[in-house]
């Protein structure tokens, strides 16, 4: 009897496993025929039809990787820049296994100029700031490429692209003055923005149509530079033949100041990039500007439509004499 209950107990057991077995081998079943994974090549990824959790990429330590790139204070890879211009980079590297060294390069040439050193083996990450100078930036496009090696020699890079554009020159005339129109003055009144030259009122009628400025300082504009065509001028200089008012052409030059231009970014100009930004017909409509003072930045257009900017270095009041403005100019060509 005994025997018997064991009997049952034991094909109680035995039917319980097959069910069991069953059960798994359906499942099994199901994903095999219909449940596929994606298709995707992540062999990381449990989702992917090529899965392998052994994979070197998928343990620990990980593979390295450039996590940024930043450009003249910009995330990008690519960037364009004028000839002339040296270029600020910082990149970010990361080695979960240990950085063993980091390149950059351009085309198969190591940078000079651009030195990445040091004793990796300990960092898993690494910032590096730099400096690409201009004397190692052509015209055109400018391919780099820099790369992180880990302990286990597996790699990563990025490339970085630096656009020079050739922008069109400027002629820069420093340290021009001019007497106001209104005083007597030994220095002239008149200014050509084409050749940089101060006019005393006699050349200035003879050179009329390249005069762009003319100086003033009077009750009514004080310190002020107008366009020969300003019709407050008025009978200036007083009884003289060569009065503004006998010009056969009188420009119609166009100014404004500007304040969203700093004397650094002035100084700093070397061709018309500056100047095609804010020197627009919206922003320099007027015939005029006056009050004008030290580091004062004025935008102006000349009747030919040429642009440029003018720096006020000071104004002399000290007599009658002497009532003159000291200016840089900055014009296309």
């Amino acid at each position: 009897m005994l025997n018997f209950k064991k009997s049952i107990k034991m094909r109680q057991i035995v039917r319980k496993f097959f069910i069991a077995a069953f059960v798994a081998a359906s499942a099994m079943f199901f994903v095999g025929c219909g449940g596929f994974p994606e298709k995707c090549d992540d062999p990381c990824d449990s989702n992917c039809e090529n899965y392998d959790p052994t994979h070197p990429d998928c343990l620990p330590p990980y593979p390295p990787a450039i996590t940024s790139v930043s450009i003249n204070g910009g995330v990008r890879n690519a960037f364009t820049v004028d000839e002339g211009t040296a270029v600020n980079l910082i990149i970010d590297y990361n080695a979960p296994a240990g950085i063993s060294r980091i390149e950059f390069q351009k085309g198969s040439t190591n940078l000079t100029d651009f030195p990445i050193t040091g004793n990796f083996n300990t960092s898993t990450s690494h910032r590096y700031q730099g400096t690409i100078q201009a004397s190692s930036l052509t015209v055109g496009a400018n391919n780099f490429t820099t790369t992180v090696i880990d302990k286990n020699d597996k790699r990563a890079n990025a490339t970085i692209t630096i656009t020079v554009d050739k922008a069109p020159p400027i002629h820069t005339w420093s340290n021009r003055t001019l007497g106001s129109l209104v005083h007597a003055s030994t220095a002239g009144s008149s200014f050509a923005s084409s050749n940089g030259q101060v006019y005393l009122v006699a050349a200035a009628k003879t050179n009329a149509g390249i005069i762009d400025i003319i100086y003033l300082n009077g009750s009514q504009n004080p310190f002020a530079l107008v366009a020969p065509s300003f019709s407050a001028i008025g009978p200036f200089p007083e009884d003289s033949f060569n009065r503004i008012e006998t010009w056969p052409t009188r420009n119609a030059t166009r100014f404004a100041k500007l304040s969203n231009v700093t004397v650094a970014q002035f100084d700093a100009c070397t061709n018309d990039r500056l100047i095609v930004e804010h020197v627009t017909n919206a922003a320099v409509s007027a015939n005029s500007v006056t009050s004008l003072a030290a580091n004062n930045i004025v935008g102006f257009i000349t009747a030919g439509g040429k642009r440029g900017l003018i720096k006020v270095i000071n104004t002399n009041t000290s007599s009658g004499a002497n009532q003159s403005i000291t200016i840089d100019v900055k014009v296309q060509q």
